[in-house]
């Protein structure tokens, strides 16, 4: 166990073969680097790679295939960078497809895919809350007891209220149970 005290920790993925009559050869992670910085603690366990962040921290992944970049900025966060990464506190995702705020999410680094709780997000000129909101590994988003608009007013003149509101990676909208409210 170790405390680490100093301002990244960066992680790479690395490719073995397999001996013959060893075990198959894992697939290759499509996360090329994680890094966590801005912390003021770490914790971090070498021999399985877990660590722990008992105060705010920022995890950058950058994708092997896409260089998609994904930047979570967290008040906690635990967990290992070839599995999950746990966050009970605020939580703030970033990608260049939009922003996701919420209070809790537990994120799965080989999939790129997570769930976040009571969660808001920013994306393209819409605005997308639920109750919880699934990213999904195709780029997809799934609220769940969902709200819905593209009206930038502070108090929009129309929303979407759904039991469940799935976004693709086009930004096509599809809605169950649905409920459109038009002015105040």
């Amino acid at each position: 166990l170790f405390l680490l005290l100093c301002n990244s920790l960066v992680f790479f993925s690395v490719e073995c073969e397999a001996q013959k009559g060893a075990m198959q050869p894992t697939p290759p992670s499509q996360i090329d680097t994680i890094k966590l910085d801005n912390y003021k603690e770490l914790i971090w366990q070498p021999s399985d790679n877990y660590f722990q962040s008992p105060g705010s921290i920022r995890i950058t992944m950058i994708d092997a295939d896409t260089r998609l970049r994904t930047v979570i900025i967290a008040d906690d966060a635990k967990g290992s960078p070839s599995g999950n990464i746990i966050i009970q506190g605020k939580v703030r995702l970033e990608r260049e497809t939009g922003t996701v705020t919420g209070r809790a999410l537990t994120y799965r680094v080989p999939t790129r895919s997570g769930i976040i709780l009571d969660a808001e997000a920013r994306l393209e000129q819409a605005l997308l809350r639920g109750e919880k909101i699934e990213i999904l590994e195709n780029q997809e988003m799934k609220a769940i007891r969902s709200y819905f608009t593209t009206c930038i007013e502070d108090r929009p003149h129309y929303h979407i209220l759904a039991r469940q509101i799935t976004r693709n990676k086009f930004g096509n909208l599809a809605a169950r149970n649905v409920t459109f409210y038009i002015g105040d």
